[in-house]
């Protein structure tokens, strides 16, 4: 007979499914009459995170070039952006970090351009106007 439970096959005459150790009850099917459930579920394919990936390598590219500034600004923003829209969708995509790792870049070349542009080249400056 067949659980009515997991559809595992059990030898006739026992109380307890051998699988799931469900109670075989008079609602289980004998053997012959019944054909085995199939235990193989398919499961939908989902997309790549095109959006999280894209976001993760400008990410990497925001902290490169986040000393020459404008290349940290223009990899760091569009990064965010896309890493942001990523993350905000991770149920429609491929279980993926990519798009928390691309913010977590982003907003490290962006830390490093600010600090760059507030710290850096002020002092950079400073000492430039006193060797004139």
């Amino acid at each position: 007979m067949f659980c009515s439970k997991c559809g595992a096959q059990n030898p006739d005459g026992v109380k307890f499914c051998s699988k799931c150790g469900a109670l075989l009850s008079d609602n289980t099917v004998p053997v012959s009459n019944h054909a085995p459930r199939s235990t193989v579920y398919e499961s939908e394919a989902k997309p790549k995170n095109v959006k999280g990936i894209i976001g993760f390598i400008l990410g990497i590219i925001s902290i490169l070039l986040s000393l020459t500034m404008w290349g940290g600004l223009l990899a760091g923003i569009p990064g965010l952006i896309l890493s942001i829209s990523a993350n905000k969708k991770k149920d429609h995509y491929q279980p993926s970090g990519l798009p928390k790792a691309g913010i977590v870049l982003s907003i490290i070349g962006l830390v490093i351009v600010v600090l760059y542009a507030g710290i850096v080249l002020p002092q950079i400056a400073r000492y430039t106007s006193m060797a004139r």
